[in-house]
């Protein structure tokens, strides 16, 4: 957006933008104050934690009753006259199917710690396995109980008679089973054929692994308590007391009747009240499939201190943003005040010769503009000063340094290495004016080319290679001791020299005059004296 662009509608952009910040967090912080301390939100959120608890464990009684329901519609099923279990074979057959399904079903519900099949008009259990664990792992109880007094022993007789009573499916009330070693609840459906009760199978849930999920993550703080009680709201099942305390002996008396906790048990909303410790109590209440409830108790004046706790943060919130809003703009000026600084400084770099410098503003600004145009132009300020290095140190004709190029690399060599060594060889090109007159001036350019590659090829690319003037060149050998030194210029002089123009080839020589250095700390000029000197001799002698 080019409304942004400007550096003055920037900053004018931000102070608006941190009034308007400040109004919307004003205003949030209001609406959300407001919601959360309401009654109603209060009532939500009990709600909200009694049902999302009560849903889970709500769920996995479902899935126990599906299994024993499905068990018992499979019964129902296969017998079709309450004679066929006289038959011995029949019910073995018959607990066989019934082991198969409740081991199918209840492999993934890990409460579930027996199950059984129940015949009440032979007052025997025809199967009846448990689990030690939650492995899901069960053992014969009946071979086991055969096995330890001799014959087996009937099923919860007492308990099974109160089915026959009912007629019906039903959950039982916590009780301690002393064939199981634990405390539990009971789902149990009679099946009936002909209207006589053939059979009931159940399953017995782990009540003490039941209560303890129920218990685990209660509500934050100490104005509240999650409980698990009976169908009255009056006796809690807490896991040290899994057979249920009443509530009184904890100081915690019900305003409402019975029925107004089963009422609520069933609604979302609906709060019962009690009395805590002598002080006023709502309870959100959830009924449990088994006629249990789920309850979340809070005392009301921790629910007001709390409202005093949410308005004392609220106030130090609008402080907090208030400051936060004041130094917004000064901390967006400063960062823009750094990004300006950043390109002066990269402009003195400039100015002194230094060209490696990086501008990384990739904002879409002035000042990114700016910096980005400014490293554009040091780019080519740079290649264009790195070509000019380039053009004043080499020869243009041959492409070899020149010589300034040749001083500037010989004397680094030098310095670098004083007490190595070395050889400096002078040549030209023996009559070359001749070859200017003769063939022209195309022509002893191309020879002057054809002498540079020569000198590369012969003497390598690792050596100081370079035209002196006209038809001079210079090569200095670098680490040369002076047999090499003698050997590679011998080499190259008795090289067959030739070049080509105008598709005829043309024979010439060199004159070649050379001096050695051997790390005595000999100047550059003194070392172009005496190859100079050589070579004039060489030239003198023909």
């Amino acid at each position: 957006m080019k409304l942004f662009y400007s550096l003055k509608r920037k900053v004018l952009a931000v102070c608006l933008a941190g009034m308007i910040l400040m109004a919307l967090c004003v205003g949030g912080i209001s609406l959300w104050t407001i919601s959360h301390l309401t009654y109603d939100y209060e009532i939500q959120n009990m709600t909200h934690l009694v049902d999302t608890k009560a849903t889970i464990i709500d769920d996995e009684l479902l899935r126990s009753e599906n299994i024993v329901n499905y068990t018992a519609n499979a019964i129902s099923r296969k017998v079709d006259d309450p004679a066929q279990l006289r038959d011995l074979s029949f019910r073995q057959h018959l607990a066989q199917s019934v082991d198969h399904d409740f081991q199918d079903a209840s492999t993934n519900l890990h409460i579930i710690c027996s199950y059984y099949l129940y015949y009440p008009s032979e007052n025997i259990s025809a199967l009846w396995k448990a689990s030690n664990g939650r492995d899901s792992t069960f053992y014969d109880v009946l071979v086991k109980q055969q096995e330890e007094i001799g014959h087996t022993a009937p099923r919860h007789v007492i308990a099974f008679a109160y089915l026959m009573d009912q007629g019906e499916a039903a959950w039982t009330q916590p009780y301690y089973s002393s064939y199981l070693n634990r405390y539990i609840i009971s789902y149990r459906r009679p099946i009936y054929k002909d209207g006589v009760m053939v059979a009931i199978v159940g399953i017995d849930i782990d009540f003490q692994a039941f209560i303890d999920r129920l218990y685990a993550n209660p509500p934050e703080g100490e104005h509240g308590m999650v409980i698990l009680s009976d169908t009255t709201g009056t006796v809690e099942y807490a896991p040290d007391k899994p057979l249920g305390i009443q509530l009184a002996d904890k100081d915690i008396h019900i305003r409402d009747v019975a029925d107004k906790v089963a009422e609520a048990g069933q609604t979302d909303n609906m709060m019962v009240t009690y009395d805590w410790a002598g002080q006023e109590s709502i309870a959100g209440i959830k009924g449990l499939r088994n006629g249990m409830n789920f309850i979340d108790l809070r005392r009301k004046p921790q629910i007001y201190n709390r409202t005093h706790k949410a308005v004392m943060q609220m106030v130090l919130g609008l402080v907090a943003i208030c400051i936060l809003a004041s130094l917004l703009p000064i901390y967006m000026i400063n960062r823009l005040s750094e990004r300006l600084q950043r390109v002066i400084e990269a402009a003195k770099e400039v100015g002194e010769g230094n060209y490696d410098i990086k501008l990384h503003d990739t904002q879409r600004d002035d000042i990114g503009e700016l910096s980005r145009n400014f490293q554009a132009m040091v780019g080519k300020v740079a290649a264009s000063q790195g070509n000019l290095t380039y053009i004043s140190q080499h020869d243009v004709l041959t492409g070899l340094l020149n010589r300034m190029g040749l001083d500037k690399e010989i004397a680094d060599w030098l310095q670098a290495h004083p007490d190595s060594h070395g050889a400096l060889v002078s040549l030209d090109l023996d009559g070359f004016k001749f070859i200017n007159d003769l063939h022209g001036h195309m022509a002893g350019d191309e020879a002057l080319r054809t002498l540079a590659r020569d000198l590369v090829e012969s003497f390598g690319h690792e050596q100081i290679i370079g035209r002196n003037g006209g038809d001079e060149f210079v090569v200095f050998m670098k680490d040369a001791e002076p047999e090499a030194a003698q050997a590679a210029v011998k080499a190259f002089s008795n090289k067959k020299k030739a070049f080509t123009y105008d598709g005829e080839t043309h024979s010439f020589s060199v004159s070649i005059g050379y001096t050695l250095y051997r790390g005595d700390g000999m100047s550059l000029s003194r070392l172009f004296h005496q190859s100079d000197t050589a070579l004039y001799a060489v030239k003198l002698r023909g």
